[in-house]
């Protein structure tokens, strides 16, 4: 007879055995365990008796194991005892009855025969053919096992080079207002006409869209730009994200359809056939009672939604809204995507866009993050009117207000590169960079204040001096008039302050520097040493350094303020 067939067969007959005895009945062994001293119909010794009798023929099983085991291992490969499931601790008086009877190590003994009976399941399971429900007789391709060197293996295709491949989810991050929608509507109309939204962005081909936009007008918003950018709109087609049904009364219901009706998505992108789906704002549609601040939520949301685009072999871009509170501790600039943080997550891209609030009319796109490569060059951006005759070819088509509405609106169109490091500034907030850093022209004017102020006495000087000595320096920008008594008037003194702040973050010599204020009108600013060396531990002394009381008198009683002679 077939050993392994021989060995399952009598693994099973001594399980049956020790179950007719009530050994592994999952109730009768909780109580047991849970409560064993209640439990002692016949005395510890009587179950130490009880015990070596009803074992036997388990132990016999075991035993034929060390000659079983290679064939099953070579017929039904590697055993491995599911992770994270350790045997039971030994009960208290099964303990007490191997000690009673003599056995050395009871403890020991008894966790090595749970962990004997566990593999002996597995082998007689296997041996007998055994799977779990639902996956005999599966596939390999159905149960997810592909050769990482397949010809069919997970492999994209791009829709749009370095923005959109089927798939993936591209995520497109914006203040409101930015134009984060102008400038999806921008890709849309490129790739429906197959042309390259720019040199960084390119189209191999033109392809289908499917655009489910929450926010703005289908009639008044979306047709007029695509005509205006001359889509070829047979490739668009829209959803409204929801279902119409008449009641027998006559009344039409209509009711908004979530992320999670996967039936409903799946029927409508296998009629639209789209090679790319935008949602605009995706977290419009999360399903009911989900949080898009919770990242068990958005990921229960996304992932079987990114499943299903990958099935229907489409690319996904989402539209998300940024922070409001900018300027903030952020460990990149992912972080400024308002929400869970599983959004960038389950991102393969992530571009960020925010307006100038120097160059009104004009903003920045950034590469955040990107799965695929390098980050990719910052591009800036401007708005141009809208052309009325491109957009209502047929005047009598709208009424007049419409006509009005229309006329008001404005393209996205991109320009060239900008430089990486400003436009990640104007993204991150007006005077902060990426990962909480002051932008580079805070730095730079940190730098300033700080050698203007070690130059002069007492490391001090009244904020009216440094006022004026940074508007000569150009921190200020040019100066928009005069002041009654011949001083010239700048746009706003904030520059100063924002490099006063900044010189807390600087590294080098000013390492540990700080400026701090005193008095008012007049008011005067203090440049601050380190008491150690960043490098030297601040509980150690330091040969040569001033101790903390020496600066703290230079930084309070400076012999050369105005204000020490009460003028």
């Amino acid at each position: 007879m077939d050993p392994i067939a021989d060995f399952g067969s009598r693994r099973a007959d001594a399980l049956t055995k020790w179950n007719d005895r009530g050994r592994i009945d999952p109730a009768n062994r909780r109580d047991r365990w849970e409560n064993p001293a209640g439990w002692e119909p016949d005395g510890v010794a009587g179950e130490a008796e009880s015990m070596v009798d009803d074992t036997a023929d388990r132990r016999d099983v075991l035993a034929e194991s060390s000659d079983v085991l290679p064939a099953v291992d070579r017929a039904a490969g590697p055993i491995t005892e599911p992770r994270g499931v350790e045997p039971p601790p030994a009960p208290a008086w099964k303990v007490n009855a191997a000690a009673k009877s003599g056995i050395e190590d009871a403890a020991a003994r008894v966790a090595q025969e749970a962990r004997a009976r566990a593999r002996a399941r597995v082998v007689g399971s296997r041996a007998a053919g055994a799977a779990p429900p639902g996956y005999a007789g599966r596939s390999d391709d159905e149960l997810g096992l592909v050769a990482v060197d397949h010809p069919s293996s997970d492999r994209g295709r791009t829709v749009i080079r370095r923005l959109a491949t089927t798939g993936q989810f591209t995520g497109l991050v914006a203040d409101g207002g930015a134009g984060k929608t102008q400038l999806t509507l921008r890709v849309v109309a490129q790739l429906s006409l197959g042309r390259d939204l720019s040199p960084v962005f390119r189209t191999p081909k033109a392809a289908r869209v499917l655009l489910v936009s929450g926010e703005d007008s289908r009639r008044l918003s979306v047709l007029p730009r695509l005509r205006s950018m001359g889509a070829e709109l047979t490739r668009i087609v829209c959803s409204t994200a929801s279902v119409r049904s008449t009641l027998e009364s006559g009344e039409v219901v209509e009711r908004p359809v979530r992320l999670d009706d996967l039936a409903y998505w799946g029927e409508v992108v296998g009629r639209a056939r789209p090679d790319l789906v935008v949602i605009d704002p995706i977290a419009n549609y999360m399903p009911g009672g989900a949080s898009s601040n919770s990242s068990d939520d958005v990921t229960d949301a996304i992932a079987p939604f990114l499943s299903l685009m990958k099935r229907h072999d489409c690319a996904l871009i989402g539209v998300l809204h940024m922070n409001k509170a900018k300027g903030g501790d952020h460990r990149s600039l992912a972080g400024l995507v308002r929400g869970s943080t599983a959004w960038v997550a389950l991102a393969r891209r992530v571009f960020l866009m925010s307006l100038r609030r120097d160059e009104p009319g004009r903003g920045v796109l950034v590469h955040a993050k990107g799965n695929a490569g390098p980050r990719l060059p910052a591009l800036g951006y401007h708005f141009e009117p809208i052309d009325p005759g491109l957009a209502i070819p047929d005047p009598n088509a709208y009424t007049a207000e419409e006509r009005e509405v229309v006329e008001w609106l404005s393209n996205l169109v991109l320009d060239g590169e900008v430089d990486r490091a400003d436009a990640e500034a104007v993204v991150a907030g007006e005077g902060e960079g990426p990962k909480g850093r002051p932008a580079r022209a805070a730095l730079d004017a940190a730098a300033w204040l700080a050698a203007e102020l070690a130059a002069r006495p007492g490391r001090e000087a009244a904020y009216r001096d440094l006022l004026a000595a940074a508007g000569a320096a150009g921190i200020l920008g040019a100066a928009v008039g005069s002041r009654p008594d011949g001083r010239p008037e700048y746009a706003s003194p904030n520059p100063l302050y924002r490099a006063r702040d900044a010189v807390a973050r600087l590294g080098g010599e000013w390492a540990g520097a700080e400026v701090r204020c005193r008095g008012r009108a007049p008011a005067y600013w203090t440049l601050v040493l380190p008491a150690y060396p960043q490098a030297s531990s601040p509980h150690e002394s330091t040969a040569g350094a001033e101790g903390p009381q020496v600066r703290e008198e230079a930084a309070e009683e400076p012999s050369t303020s105005p204000s020490a002679s009460g003028s």
